[in-house]
């Protein structure tokens, strides 16, 4: 429901990473909905990063997801995901080496 309302109204604006519990993203299903809310808070990015390192194989493929969706991602993202490139899910190696090839880090970061 939350994602079908975001498609006519932009509400993502209006939450902050502090505004959204813990609790959303330990499961596949809060991460889904942080996607589809979109908040623009640089400061979430580092939330499904840390979700990547969860044993729930779903959970670390919605969090790779909602990365895909938060674009440009800043370079101390990118050097993060760097290490789960090679993760044992198929889908969120693909989708992690995926975000990799769409970045565009700093100068400092390429090097």
């Amino acid at each position: 429901m939350t994602c079908a309302i975001t498609q006519h109204e932009p509400v993502g604006k209006l939450f902050r990473s502090a505004d959204l519990p813990g609790l959303l993203f330990t499961r596949a299903e809060g991460l889904r909905l942080v996607t589809c809310l979109a908040p623009p808070d640089p400061a979430v990015n580092a939330r499904p990063l840390a979700a990547l390192e969860d044993e729930d194989e779903s959970v670390r493929s919605w969090a790779a997801y909602a990365l895909t969706r938060r674009l440009p991602l800043d370079d101390a993202t990118l050097r993060a995901l760097a290490s789960r490139a090679d993760d044992e899910s198929a889908d969120v190696s693909a989708r992690v080496r995926w975000i990799l090839a769409q970045a565009r880090p700093s100068r400092h970061a390429r090097r």
